[in-house]
């Protein structure tokens, strides 16, 4: 197929996706759709997430960066994304899905996220042997739920609504992780989606 033909490329001579692609006009558009979208909720009192995570990918963190910024996310803001490695999309051979150093990450969002201690410099995950199966992207996405919860559970003052700006294959990872429906959720698009946890 020509799909897994070009996905082991870095580009085409006119167009570069690899490694970690930039956001496309569309993918710009659409985020800013979500920030409009968002503010005509807030007209209608809707309440904010309190936390907000992302995707180690430039595609993800400008997401986030076009839906937010001037709504909660501000450089002055106090209230800064965690980037999180378990939030990438699905691993390996796609030259697409290999992340930028933390340098570039830092370089380039520093000034308005934190990034998780334990993300690496280079891309220490991506292989060109291997494509991550669902079940190992499932227990990345049980990982991140698992973080989430027990820091709330261990916080005084606990979060009730949280953001979180990824990548299909790791939003539906997540949807089949707490028991979803399946869903088929658009490029760009969003899901609000309401999880409650029991400490055992």
């Amino acid at each position: 197929m020509a799909q897994d033909y070009w996905s082991l490329l870095n580009g085409d001579g006119k167009i570069v996706w690899g490694p970690d692609a930039e956001l496309t006009p569309l993918g710009i558009q659409q985020a800013k759709d979500n920030h409009t979208a968002w503010k005509e909720q807030i007209s209608k009192k809707i309440r904010l997430p309190q936390a907000y995570y992302s995707s180690p990918f430039t595609r993800s963190l400008d997401t986030m960066l076009y839906t937010w910024k001037g709504i909660s996310l501000d450089f002055d803001n106090a209230l800064r994304p965690l980037v999180m490695e378990d939030l990438r999309e699905d691993i390996g051979v796609h030259t697409c899905d290999k992340r930028r150093t933390r340098s570039f990450i830092e370089g380039r969002f520093g000034s308005i996220v934190d990034i998780e201690p334990q993300l690496t410099e280079e891309d220490e995950l991506w292989s060109t042997q291997h494509r991550e199966t669902h079940s190992e992207h499932d227990a990345r996405s049980r990982d991140f739920l698992n973080y989430v919860f027990d820091l709330d559970w261990k916080s005084e003052t606990p979060v009730d609504y949280v953001s979180v700006t990824s990548h299909s294959g790791t939003t539906n990872s997540l949807l089949s992780v707490i028991g979803h429906r399946r869903f088929q959720l658009g490029t760009g698009g969003m899901i609000p989606v309401i999880v409650r946890a029991q400490k055992l």
